[in-house]
């Protein structure tokens, strides 16, 4: 078979180039968090986690406030997101379906559970973890010195006119979601910039981050 150098050099540079996708990802995961502003109240422990950082400030949505953590599982070590509803009194809506669901362009819903460990009555759901990613928002629409939720620090992309291709890769991921989403008898609800991770630097690839689980 007759392979240029060029094609050599592609292969050495698209290799490099993961290689450094993948330390990326495996820093932001272990990247210390100023915690100063950690609230000192969290409990050291919620079901089956530990070593809970805050991720993002409490926002309202729906009339629902909920606070977003990274958490390490004590069962595998692994590093999990947690949503956690406070003080929440309405029921959760079909959690067993949307843990079956899994597409690249999904984060991996993996458990549900209530707690009293806030010192109310929270609805907590776990997700996989994505070290490294920002969210659309923060990634396209965000002001220059503004502080990643991953705890590094980034690039103002405000002012940058997104490539065309750019746009077409985000329609089809958000697409390709939202298909398997509707074939499961389900719907995401809300679609918003604040909700949709954007994984990679050189490797871009969107992922719906955050469903409405309550009738």
């Amino acid at each position: 078979m007759y392979c240029t150098k060029n094609a050599h050099s592609l292969a050495c540079s698209f290799i490099y180039e993961l290689h450094g996708e993948l330390l990326y990802r495996q820093l932001a995961a272990a990247v210390e968090v100023d915690r100063t502003h950690i609230d000192l109240d969290l409990p050291t422990e919620v079901d089956s986690y530990a070593d809970l950082v805050p991720l993002e400030p409490k926002p309202g949505y729906f009339g629902l406030i909920s606070t977003v953590y990274k958490a390490v599982s004590i069962k595998d070590g692994l590093c999990y997101c947690l949503r956690r509803f406070h003080a929440n009194k309405r029921c959760i809506f079909a959690v067993e379906t949307w843990k079956k669901i899994k597409h690249a362009n999904i984060v991996q819903l993996r458990e549900a559970f209530m707690t009293r460990a806030f010192g109310d009555n929270s609805l907590v759901i776990v997700y996989d973890y994505h070290g490294g990613a920002e969210t659309l928002k923060y990634r396209h629409f965000s002001d220059a010195g503004c502080r990643s939720p991953n705890g590094i620090s980034g690039i103002d992309h405000a002012n940058e006119p997104l490539p065309e291709a750019l746009l077409w890769s985000y329609v089809v991921d958000l697409s390709s979601a939202l298909r398997t989403i509707h074939s499961s008898g389900l719907a995401a609800r809300t679609i918003d910039p604040s909700k949709i991770l954007v994984l990679g630097k050189s490797f871009k690839a969107i992922l719906i981050s955050y469903c409405i689980f309550f009738r």
